[in-house]
C-alpha cells in the first residue's frame, strides 16, 4: 500500500540525523525430508530478513601444482595426484589460496558504498583419508585490510571418521569433513568488504583416493544490508549429505510470504565436495524446475566450478577453470515468478540430486536460500529550512535565527505500515513550544503523541 508523501514541520533547528532502515523480522521455518544418505541432518544456521543481498567467494585448496592454476577441463580429481595449494609464501602455513570479493554495482551502475555486513560465515571441507584430525576445525583467514592472518577456530559440522562413507567396488571408505565459523565481527570491522581474502591451513589428504578422488576448499558467505535493495528472507543452513546414484536431498522452506503482486527475485548459495568436471547428471531444482547458469548448464550443476554470480567468476589465486572437486558459488533468478515461485506464496522447495547410474558422489554441506518478501518500508527524510524556505542543512546559523525542521515520510514497501511512530530528540539551546511550533496541516493525519521537555524528545504517531 503506497501513500503520498506527508510532512511534519517544527519551527526549531534540529541537529542532523541518520537514515534508519525499518524492517519486520519473520521467523523462517525450515524442515528437511532426506532421500539422500544424510550423515548430519541439515539445520538452520542463520535466519535474517533484511534489505540486501548475498555474496560468495571461495577457492580450492588441492591441485596438481602448489601455485599454478589447473586449466585442463578433461580431467577429474580422481585423475590427479593432489598436493596442497600454497600461494601465500608464508612458511608458517602448509596450505593457502585466495579469492577476490567484488561488491556488485547499484542498478544505475554506480558503486555500492552504503552497506552493512549483516552476517558472515566461513565454511571449509576436505577429503581426509588418514592422519591426525585434531585441528580440522582450525584455519587462518586474512582479510583485504590485514597483512597477518587471524586464527579461526570453527565448529565441526560433520566428520565422517565416526561413520565412514562406503565407496564403490570394495574401495576404501571415504572420510570427508566440513566445518563452519561465524566471522561476522571480523568482516564488520572492515572499512570495505572488497579485496582479496586468503584462507590457510585447511587440512586434507594428498595424492590419490581411488575412484572418488580427493577434494578440498573453502567458502566465504556474506549477507549484507543495502537500503536500495529489496527486502528478502535469507536462510543459511548446513549439514552433511552423501548424494549419489538417483539419490537427492529435498529441502522445503516455509515461514515467508512473497509479495502479492509484481516481480520476485530468488537467490541461492552452495558448497559441495567432489563435483567432477567431466561428468554430468547433477541438478539443482527449485519447486521442481531445474536451475541453470552460464557456468552450470543443464544436468551439470556440480562440476568443479566457482561462480560468484551468474556467469561470472572473480579473480582467485590460483585461478583455474577446473577446481578439481570443489564447487561453491551464488546464483540469482531475476523475475522468478511464476516459473520458480508464485506471488503470495509461503513455501518453496529446492532439491540437490544425482541421476541414476552416476556412482561418483557429491558431498553437500552448505546452502542458502533467499526470496523477496512482503514487507513494509518507509522513506524518511529531514531537512532544515530558513524563514524563506531555503534548505540550509550544513550552513552556519546565528543566535536568535528562526529555523524550520521538515520531516517527510512515505510508504514505499509492498505491505501496509501499521503502528508507525517517528521519534526525534531536539538539540540543546533551542526555544521550542510544542503547542505553537508544530505544523501538522500537511502531515497526513499525524499527531504529536508526546513531548518530553527534559530529554527534548518528540514522538509523532502516524495513522495506519
Amino acid at each position: 500500500m503506497r501513500h503520498r508523501k506527508k510532512m511534519l514541520k517544527t519551527s526549531i533547528m534540529i541537529k542532523p540525523t541518520f537514515f534508519k532502515t525499518i524492517f519486520v523480522a519473520f521467523m523462517l521455518l525450515l524442515s528437511l525430508h532426506s532421500f539422500a544418505q544424510t550423515y548430519k541432518t541439515f539445520s538452520i544456521r542463520k535466519n535474517i530478513d533484511v534489505k540486501g543481498s548475498m555474496l560468495v567467494v571461495g577457492n580450492n585448496i588441492l591441485s596438481e601444482d602448489k601455485i599454478l592454476p589447473f586449466n585442463d577441463n578433461t580431467k577429474d580429481n580422481q585423475d590427479i595426484s593432489m598436493q596442497y595449494v600454497d600461494i601465500d609464501g608464508d612458511a608458517s602455513t602448509f596450505s593457502s589460496s585466495s579469492a577476490e570479493l567484488v561488491m556488485p554495482e547499484q542498478a544505475d551502475g554506480s558503486p555500492t558504498t552504503c552497506y552493512r555486513v549483516a552476517y558472515a560465515a566461513l565454511y571449509w571441507g576436505a577429503m581426509l583419508q588418514g592422519g591426525s584430525r585434531t585441528d580440522i576445525n582450525k584455519v587462518k583467514l586474512k582479510t583485504p585490510e590485514s597483512t597477518a592472518y587471524t586464527d579461526i577456530t570453527g565448529e565441526v559440522i560433520y566428520d565422517a571418521i565416526v561413520n565412514p562413507i562406503p565407496s564403490n567396488n570394495n574401495e576404501p571408505n571415504n572420510t570427508p569433513y566440513a566445518c563452519y565459523a561465524d566471522v561476522t565481527s571480523l568482516l564488520s570491522g572492515l572499512d570495505s568488504l572488497e579485496g582479496d581474502y586468503t584462507v590457510a591451513n585447511v587440512m586434507s589428504s594428498q595424492g590419490f583416493n581411488a575412484s572418488t578422488g580427493l577434494s578440498a576448499g573453502w567458502t566465504l558467505f556474506v549477507i549484507y544490508e543495502d537500503p536500495n535493495l529489496h527486502t528478502k528472507s535469507f536462510t543459511s543452513f548446513d549439514g552433511f549429505s552423501h548424494i549419489f546414484d538417483s539419490h537427492y536431498e529435498e529441502v522445503p522452506v516455509t515461514g515467508f510470504t512473497t509479495p502479492q503482486s509484481g516481480p520476485i527475485d530468488l537467490q541461492f548459495a552452495y558448497a559441495a565436495l567432489d563435483g567432477d568436471k567431466t561428468k554430468r547428471a547433477t541438478k539443482l531444482e527449485i519447486n521442481g524446475k531445474e536451475v541453470t547458469t552460464p557456468l552450470r548448464p543443464a544436468n551439470k550443476f556440480f562440476g568443479s566450478v566457482i561462480e560468484n554470480t551468474n556467469g561470472v567468476s572473480y579473480p582467485r589465486n590460483p585461478d583455474g577453470t577446473n577446481t578439481l572437486g570443489y564447487d561453491t558459488g551464488f546464483l540469482e533468478i531475476i523475475g522468478a515468478e511464476p516459473e520458480y515461485i508464485k506471488n503470495n506464496e509461503s513455501s518453496a522447495t529446492f532439491t540437490l540430486q544425482v541421476a541414476r547410474g552416476q556412482a561418483d558422489p557429491i558431498f553437500a554441506f552448505f546452502s542458502a536460500f533467499a526470496v523477496d518478501i512482503i514487507a513494509p518500508d518507509i522513506d524518511l527524510t529531514k531537512i532544515v529550512l530558513d524563514a524563506s524556505g531555503n534548505d540550509i542543512d550544513g550552513a552556519d546559523v546565528v543566535l536568535g535565527q528562526n529555523l524550520f525542521y521538515e520531516i517527510t515520510y512515505q510508504s514505499v514497501g509492498n505491505d501496509n505500515v501499521t503502528q508507525f511512530t517517528i521519534k526525534d530528540v531536539l538539540p540543546d539551546n533551542i526555544v521550542f513550544d510544542p503547542l505553537t511550533d508544530i505544523d501538522l496541516s500537511n502531515a497526513g493525519g499525524a499527531t504529536l503523541q508526546s513531548y518530553d521537555p527534559v530529554t527534548r524528545t518528540l514522538i509523532f504517531n502516524i495513522p495506519d
